[in-house]
């Protein structure tokens, strides 16, 4: 995070996917990728550790977040619900993607399920039906 936050400033980088899973416990072990959100297309960095930090473009002024206090300083990471909703569509991102469908599963249990459907409510139907059935198969 680190490193997005030198490049592109405190506020535009965000933890995301499989990273912010990890930062909820959705993913229960330390995982080898970092996954970031950021306005701005930047290629996949390699960090002197071996760590790639895999950037994806977004719009991040319109993603669900909150800020986070770590001991590298205060980051933004989507909220459980913003987690959720883009591990189900992009659960590759970072190339886990059996870690995101067991995150989306624990993900379940921590969610708000009115916040989700609030911010589910713009997405195209077939993402809204993959977020009923990973909510119904919670319960």
């Amino acid at each position: 995070m680190a490193y997005a936050v030198a490049a592109q400033g405190p506020d535009r980088p965000v933890l995301y996917g499989v990273s912010a899973a990890r930062q909820w416990h959705a993913i229960p072990r330390a995982i080898a990728v970092a996954t970031i959100a950021t306005p701005v297309a930047h290629k996949t960095a390699m960090l002197k550790t071996g760590l790639p930090v895999v950037f994806t473009k977004r719009r991040t002024d319109l993603l669900d977040t909150q800020p986070v206090t770590t001991v590298l300083g205060q980051i933004r990471v989507t909220t459980p619900e913003q987690t959720m909703i883009d591990l189900i569509t992009t659960p590759s991102l970072g190339g886990m993607p059996g870690e995101a469908a067991a995150a989306i599963k624990t993900l379940t249990g921590m969610v708000d399920a009115g916040r989700l459907r609030r911010l589910a409510g713009g997405l195209d139907d077939q993402t809204r039906e993959k977020i009923t059935q990973a909510m119904g198969d919670a319960g």
